[in-house]
């Protein structure tokens, strides 16, 4: 229950940080994914609500250009890649990969 809490927070935290700016990404999530697309760019990001493991891609063009994996962290945070970060930096660093990966010509 809480795993699922924590990704239902960020999600909402990465809806938010989509919005803001001049081109705001669109965000569609569910209870175990959520698709950031923005310009050419998308990511999306699976997780499994039981145990909080989960993987991230980036797409441009169709083409995956890169990947990883990450782990919701009962005090609220996230192992991304091998790093803990809180929820909130993990978002905006997210959509700001995804915004770049958009932005390339």
């Amino acid at each position: 229950m809480l795993l699922t809490e924590l990704w239902l927070s960020f999600a909402s935290m990465i809806r938010s940080y989509a919005a803001v700016g001049d081109a705001a990404a669109q965000v569609a999530s569910t209870q175990d994914s959520i698709v950031v697309i923005s310009g050419e760019a998308r990511l999306a990001l699976h997780v499994d609500p039981r145990s909080g493991a989960g993987t991230w891609q980036l797409q441009r063009g169709g083409a995956a250009t890169a990947q990883g994996a990450f782990a919701l962290l009962p005090e609220g945070r996230i192992e991304l890649d091998g790093s803990a970060l809180d929820l909130d930096h993990a978002a905006i660093d997210f959509v700001a990969l995804v915004r770049q990966a958009g932005n390339e010509p």
